[in-house]
């Protein structure tokens, strides 16, 4: 028996000087935790009122200022992220009870 689910997932896909990659995430928060960790972790030994501002964003969960911030002060220039949701329709093949 096969059943469908329609599925929410967020994707993150970056093109760094380290390569490209792309991720795919169950949950916003998960994607989120992802996303906010490599802000946070690229402006971890900057102590100004640009990267306290983006803490603080972060902290309120505001992604875009966050990022656009991040993105005009810290990012490398050649550095690119992309984020999207995408709606997906998964089946589900149930197992045979008969053994």
């Amino acid at each position: 028996m096969k059943t469908k689910h329609q599925a929410t997932v967020w994707t993150l896909s970056w093109d760094t000087r380290n390569g490209t990659n792309c991720r795919a995430f169950g949950s916003e928060e998960d994607w989120f935790q992802f996303f906010r960790e490599i802000i946070e972790s690229s402006i971890a030994d900057w102590k100004t009122p640009e990267a306290d501002q983006i803490r603080a964003q972060l902290a309120g969960r505001e992604i875009g200022l966050a990022y656009e911030h991040w993105q005009e002060t810290y990012k490398p220039d050649l550095d690119t992220y992309n984020w999207d949701t995408q709606e997906i329709m998964v089946e589900i093949l149930s197992a045979s009870q008969n053994h």
